[in-house]
């Protein structure tokens, strides 16, 4: 990593996944607290 490189000492793809992975986990804890109940398709539930 170049100086001035990414925020707090942590690369710009470092960032990017970390974020990949929160954003993940939020998705799941909605789906998991879900009251709807229709049946999804693979491909929608994948998305």
């Amino acid at each position: 990593m170049d100086p001035g490189e990414g925020q707090n000492g942590e690369c710009e793809d470092c960032l990017a996944e970390r974020k990949r992975v929160k954003d993940r986990e939020e998705q799941m804890g909605q789906m998991i607290q879900s009251t709807n109940y229709e049946q999804m398709e693979m491909e929608e539930f994948l998305r």
